[in-house]
């Protein structure tokens, strides 16, 4: 009985198998460490049950060093190889899931913006208007404008105590009524006055799942690479 110390990586199970081929008496073939669950042990020996067998049992070992160290070489290359695609994978999957993301928050935010109807400036001179009177200007034109929508009317000064009302006169047309509801008479200067036309857009709260589906569906219709 001999045995034979090997100090480099080397398959156990492989090994023995070509040990038994070449016709040595193997006793056995023990790997001193070997990782979990990796057939490849990183040193070991063999035990035959024959003393006169060295060069055949060396040649056989070199041989199986050699082309075990060979092996794995372009199996570490293999896998880190792998690993990097599956790297480069994630990076660009993440990438593409965050830019879907951002995608469909721009679109909630333009579904915000299509509220505004429209927005324009007109310039208003309101006459004297005594204690208890008015001033009505329903010739404004804004399109897109229908009844149902808000208007919010901007003055360019400070009314004193005039109220400025806005409504929808007609489709496209806006009108603006001036009250004068102080005890005295108020004469507003001439300006340019904003009238902006809104609409109300309800938007149902978005659950997690009609989230994911809303990014899902940005990635498979190619909006986004």
């Amino acid at each position: 009985m001999k045995t034979y110390t090997i100090s480099t990586p080397f398959r156990p199970v492989a090994l023995q198998e070509e040990l038994t081929a070449a016709g040595v008496g193997v006793l056995t073939v023990r790997a001193v460490r070997t990782p979990f669950l990796n057939p490849v042990a990183s040193s070991g020996e063999v035990v035959t049950d024959d003393a006169a067998v060295d060069a055949t049992v060396n040649a056989v070992i070199a041989a199986h060093v050699g082309t075990q160290g060979a092996q794995d070489a372009a199996d570490n290359l293999r896998e880190r190889a792998a690993a990097k695609d599956t790297v480069v994978s994630s990076t660009l999957s993440l990438g593409k899931a965050l830019r879907a993301t951002g995608g469909v928050q721009v679109d909630e935010i333009n579904i915000l913006r299509q509220q505004i109807i429209g927005r324009v400036t007109v310039t208003i001179d309101p006459p004297n208007l005594p204690a208890g009177t008015g001033l009505t200007k329903a010739d404004i034109t804004v399109t897109g404008a229908a009844f149902g929508d808000a208007v919010d009317v901007l003055a360019p000064y400070s009314l004193l105590g005039v109220t400025a009302t806005g409504y929808i006169h007609a489709a496209d047309t806006v009108g603006v009524r001036l009250q004068n509801g102080t005890t005295g008479a108020v004469n507003l200067a001439s300006g340019d006055w904003v009238v902006v036309v809104r609409r109300q857009v309800v938007m149902p709260d978005r659950t997690l799942a009609q989230y994911k589906t809303a990014v899902g569906n940005k990635i498979d219709g190619g909006t986004v690479d």
